[in-house]
């Protein structure tokens, strides 16, 4: 049985822990992320598992657990493919938020077949400012404010990050893995000394 010892993993002893009402729990960062309290469809991904597979390939741990950016540095979405990104504005601090989305970087997952093909792409808030700013300029009328960033215009403007198929990276082109020289010398490795 392979694998990693648990025990040798900082952190890994909290990932089996459960939640007061049972709900389980997964660390990133060694922050506890909560489970939903409500069951995932079968082939979703909830919001917070981009956040945290965003934060692992950006280097941004983020900042909370609360309001605002889900990064440091970034705001992360994630769609089915051919789906809306959607963003959600809280009434009383919507306004801020927005404003903060035009300066801020956004990533954005699209995912197809169970997550067997993964697409990362990435625009700065201020490339979608014709977006955010017709959102400010209604805001909050009417609220709940859901707003959805149209999939067609994420595919055609932002930037191609990543592709990852059958959970390996197939863009960028990965580069070639060296294999290791032997050390048997009939394969030509340089022949060791006795001293």
């Amino acid at each position: 049985m392979g694998g990693t010892d648990a025990d040798s993993v900082p952190g890994a002893s909290l990932a089996g822990q459960t939640g007061g009402s049972g709900s389980g729990c997964r660390v990133s960062a060694g922050k506890i992320i909560p489970s939903p309290s409500s069951p995932t469809v079968a082939g979703t991904t909830i919001s917070s598992d981009w956040e945290v597979f965003a934060s692992i390939l950006v280097k941004d741990l983020g900042q909370k657990l609360a309001a605002g950016i889900d990064l440091s540095n970034y705001e992360v979405k994630s769609a089915a493919a051919g789906g809306s990104y959607e963003y959600q504005y809280h009434k009383n601090t919507g306004k801020t938020k927005l404003a903060t989305d035009m300066k801020t970087g956004h990533l954005f997952f699209e995912h197809a077949n169970n997550l067997q093909v993964v697409h990362l792409r990435f625009a700065h808030g201020s490339q979608m400012k014709e977006f955010f700013s017709k959102w400010l300029d209604k805001y909050p009328d009417p609220y709940p404010q859901r707003y959805r960033k149209p999939y067609q215009w994420v595919k055609k403007n932002a930037t191609l990050l990543m592709t990852l198929t059958d959970g390996e990276v197939t863009f960028p082109q990965p580069k070639p893995v060296m294999q290791a020289q032997s050390e048997d010398p009939s394969h030509g490795s340089p022949a060791r000394e006795e001293v």
